[in-house]
């Protein structure tokens, strides 16, 4: 893993949480430290590419055993007295589709050397409470998390949002606040340009995804416990990536000290889960937590 960076995060939307209703979401006021929430990330892509349509033949337009695949094929036939008779010539090629899933997406980290096997891991989508672009890491009961984030980048570009949120505040005769009550819901459509890539440097061993589409994702105001105390927290509702088209890049050792390149065409969607809290990024997921300048 080390060594590779080439694509740091390109950050333009942030959340906005009403400023007005920050003063009144905490039933408590005991802070959390560098609070944010996990995911699990969902890839369900469909890769297409081209492919041999037949097979080699012989002189006679036979297919050779054990068959070979071939895009393309020649052959001729002769009379007696070696006169050409008639002459052949096919060419065939038809598209393969192979289904791209988070086993898939784990097996490009093994081949990176990033974990050892696929079994038991999982990739989740993690967020700090000021950014609304997550950061990527992959976990396995019984040890730590491994960041991938430096595989993944997020540019945004236009976004929509719809937001519906409230708050009210109950005062008593001398004048106190004795109670509150707030809710903060926000649906932001966003399009994006998702990058994975475990290519240290171009035209290096590795592969090179991107990915364009529409972002949706959801915020809302939920109250967490925190040990004894309950505190509300802006938390990531389900979303996805939808109407993803994109393209990947291949790029093999050839085993001679040169590389094979290939290129298929990507279309599906990229699926986040409900998001549920993270007390303390710092424990788990310290690449995370929000930047200080």
């Amino acid at each position: 893993m080390s060594g590779f960076g080439v694509f740091p995060f390109t950050m333009t939307l942030l959340r906005n949480p009403l400023a007005g209703l920050c003063g009144v979401a905490a039933f408590s006021g005991n802070a959390l430290a560098a609070p944010g929430a996990e995911s699990l990330v969902t890839v369900m892509l469909t890769e297409q590419f081209s492919v041999a349509g037949t097979v080699e033949k012989d002189s006679n337009g036979r297919p050779l055993y054990p068959t070979v695949p071939a895009y393309e094929n020649e052959w001729s036939r002769y009379d007696s007295r070696g006169n050409l008779i008639e002459d052949n010539y096919e060419s065939q090629e038809r598209v393969a589709t192979y289904k791209l899933s988070n086993r898939e997406f784990l097996g490009f980290l093994v081949n990176a050397g990033v974990i050892p096997s696929i079994y038991g891991w999982s990739l989740k989508a993690v967020y700090n409470e000021s950014s609304a672009i997550p950061t990527y890491y992959v976990t396995k009961p019984g040890e730590a998390p491994v960041y991938v984030g430096d595989y993944f980048n997020l540019a945004t570009f236009g976004e929509a949002t719809t937001v519906s949120a409230t708050s009210t505040g109950r005062y008593n005769s001398a004048g106190d606040l004795i109670s509150t009550v707030a809710r903060d819901e926000s649906t932001t459509k966003t399009d994006v340009l998702l990058t994975f890539s475990t290519q240290p440097f171009a035209g290096e061993e590795g592969t090179t995804m991107s990915l364009a589409g529409m972002w949706r994702h959801t915020l809302s105001l939920r109250p967490v416990r925190a040990g004894a105390t309950i505190e509300n927290r802006y938390l990531n509702g389900p979303g996805s990536i939808y109407a993803i088209s994109g393209t990947i890049d291949d790029t093999v050792s050839d085993g001679s000290g040169g590389y094979f390149d290939y290129q298929s065409i990507v279309e599906g969607s990229w699926l986040f889960g409900t998001g549920w809290p993270v007390h303390d990024l710092w424990d788990l997921y310290p690449e995370a937590e929000p930047f200080e300048p």
